[in-house]
């Protein structure tokens, strides 16, 4: 590989076109900076044409991915884009080699994404089983990664020993498995791209930051000029999709560039792993969540965070913020990886805590997503006056202050543990900017969580775990924030003032929400008169969630314990924060222990078997079922009391209730 030149020569090679060229390594002819560039644009301009050739071919020979009830695109749309750019990225790997800019075994790998590409080219057209499409990435992984491995030992990298089988079997295991993550996430319009353009250009950087412009640099811009045209065909909505074999490929050859750079000690590996936090959290985490629920994880599903996020807000939206993640959270930190090799550890754990955080909030690996929307058929969150907007916009305000005092509250009183109650003397300024800073942040970290939001107020036990997560992950970036700020102002914060805050902060806001839980509770019912009568609710869906959204924010006198569902594959897990039972005699017993006064029921919602189940428990337990009839939207009317007949108002006929004979009237 080429011995670098500076960043600065490489500004003047793009200015002047003289005759500065890339120093290489010894027996290599060197390179001109313009033939650098005219490559560049050649590979992009190859690039895009092939696939608008590639787009017309598709459209003509029916390939087409065809949506389906796991798909997040509802419209037909050609794939096996990939190979296109895939294409021009080996057609420039072929002119470097030829130019001897690449030695044979850095050729040999980076052109065993080509096998990639095609095995993934053959799974869009007709399927390719999974055994053996496994075994064929297994064989061209290990080679290139033997390539690797076998480059010149005049550089060494205590990460990448040669000859090391335990560390050449952890790289063939992490290639793998990075381009099949990549795969994975390749699941709404843009994200692939847009992660493989961020991360290709961040690595570049790095690399021409500290080592100059060299062919590594030059084979991650490479890649960025091939695949950065693509993201005009895929932008949402796509007009073309990569496929197999433009995931497999871009994962696989991004891998293998990542190798190349760290054997020749141009790129440590903490920084691209920081760069993949997105994915790697993601993939990682619904990956073992599917396989400890006993799923089948290699087929199709919609279950990644990413997708729940594109049910809610669309793909562009989703797209754009991983590319901003990318950029304004893990670049700094892989920069500082990059420097700082001694704490590469804690900066990656600084870059995934909070990414695997939203992740498991956002219930990545669980059951399918379920998309609402207003329509004639849900209730509509629309029927209010603007003094109950207004007043709640008042309440979510009051809400966030009162967690920006606690963040500072809990800062605070970890230093005064830490000092048994003395602050050092002659920083008592600069300590309380830092605190106020950490408390910011923590509480800007708290409001993305939505923590001030209404609906919080609704705690249950299962939720605490979920406020103790927030609290945590919010604790420590603000201790990230605070101890940038005292580096910077010269002040020492001792390491044990981050783990009191942290500890601190778990307590104080789970404690606070099942304390104002509590309070609330109380307060509606010394108000409104009469307690909150348990309900049921019947089947775990689209319907029985329309009628807990009701519940909790019109109905808190009527309090939902639990989902009755008969599918086994969604039974004791939780939904809203609410369990789902089996309408078994156990679930007798739970509704006469908690004086269960009523079972609801979307009409046409139960399946043919739970509807008799659940008849038959309302006989045994005397109580009445109701099955709800379609909603329609809610029309404003005035403030008034919460009727004693449920949702009266909401439904176009009165609550009918199954003709039993101990069914109470």
């Amino acid at each position: 590989m080429a011995q670098p030149c500076s960043a600065a020569a490489l500004w003047t090679w793009v200015e002047t076109q003289n005759d500065t060229q890339f120093s290489t390594a010894s027996g290599r002819p060197a390179m001109n900076a313009s033939l650098v560039l005219a490559l560049l644009i050649l590979l992009a301009l190859f690039s895009y044409l092939a696939i608008e050739h590639y787009l017309s071919f598709a459209i003509r020979k029916q390939i087409i991915d065809i949506p389906n009830h796991r798909s997040s695109h509802t419209l037909p749309v050609p794939r096996g884009g990939g190979v296109a750019f895939s294409a021009a990225f080996i057609a420039g790997i072929v002119v470097l080699a030829a130019a001897h800019v690449l030695s044979p075994l850095e050729a040999i790998a980076t052109l065993s994404g080509l096998a990639i590409a095609l095995v993934g080219y053959w799974d869009d057209l007709g399927g390719v089983p999974i055994r053996v499409r496994l075994a064929m990435q297994l064989v061209v992984v290990t080679t290139a990664v033997l390539c690797v491995f076998s480059l010149g030992s005049r550089t060494h990298t205590p990460a990448l020993e040669a000859g090391s089988m335990l560390l050449l079997g952890l790289a063939v295991l992490a290639l793998t498995w990075l381009l099949n993550l990549t795969n994975f996430m390749d699941g709404i319009d843009g994200i692939v791209t847009i992660q493989i353009v961020s991360v290709g250009a961040l690595c570049a950087g790095l690399i021409v930051l500290r080592h100059g412009f060299t062919p590594c640099a030059l084979l991650f811009v490479m890649l960025v000029a091939a695949v950065a045209p693509f993201l005009l065909f895929n932008w949402s909505p796509a007009r073309l999709f990569m496929g197999d074999a433009g995931s497999c490929f871009l994962g696989f050859t991004m891998g293998v560039l990542v190798l190349i750079a760290a054997r020749h000690q141009q790129l440590s590996l903490a920084a691209p792993i920081i760069l993949f936090g997105v994915f790697l959290s993601d993939a990682t985490l619904t990956l073992l969540t599917r396989m400890l629920r006993g799923e089948r994880w290699y087929l199709a599903h919609r279950t990644h965070a990413f997708q729940i996020l594109a049910l809610r807000f669309g793909h562009r939206r989703v797209s754009g913020s991983i590319g901003l993640v990318n950029l304004v959270w893990l670049a700094p930190l892989a920069l500082l990886a990059e420097v700082d090799s001694v704490h590469a550890l804690l900066y990656a754990a600084l870059a995934f805590l909070p990414l695997l955080a939203v992740a498991h909030l956002l219930g990545a690996g669980g059951t399918e997503p379920v998309l609402l929307r207003a329509s004639a058929t849900l209730p509509v969150r629309g029927a209010r006056s603007g003094f109950g907007i207004r007043s709640r916009r008042v309440y979510s305000g009051l809400q966030l202050a009162l967690i920006a005092v606690l963040a500072f509250g809990c800062s605070l009183l970890a230093m005064l543990l830490h000092y048994d109650g003395q602050l050092p003397v002659n920083t008592h300024f600069p300590l309380v900017s830092i605190l106020g800073t950490w408390a910011a942040v923590q509480c800007g970290v708290l409001a993305l969580m939505r923590i001030h939001r209404m609906h919080w107020r609704f705690v249950s036990i299962d939720e605490v775990p979920t406020l103790a997560v927030a609290g945590f992950v919010s604790s420590l970036t603000g201790a990230l924030a605070a101890s940038l700020l005292a580096h910077h102002d010269a002040v020492s914060i001792a390491r044990p003032i981050y783990f009191l805050d942290a500890v601190l902060s778990v307590l104080v806001f789970s404690g606070y929400h099942l304390l104002t839980n509590q309070l609330i509770g109380r307060a509606l019912r010394f108000l409104r008169g009469p307690a909150r009568q348990n309900v049921l609710i019947g089947s775990a869906d689209a319907s029985g969630i329309s009628i807990l959204s009701e519940l909790r924010l019109n109905y808190p006198n009527l309090h939902a314990i639990g989902f009755i569902d008969d599918r086994a594959e969604i039974q004791g897990f939780t939904v809203c924060g609410l369990r789902v039972l089996k309408p078994t005699r156990e679930l007798a017993r739970l509704i006469k222990k908690h004086s269960v006064q009523h079972i609801f029921v979307r009409a046409g919602s139960a399946s043919a078997t739970l509807q008799p189940m659940v008849e038959q428990l309302c006989r045994d337990a005397n109580i009445p079922l109701s099955v709800l009839s379609s909603f329609r939207p809610i029309a404003p009317h005035p403030a008034r009391a919460y009727p004693g007949n449920f949702f009266d108002d909401l439904i176009d006929t009165s609550a009918v209730r199954f003709e039993t004979t101990s069914a109470r009237g």
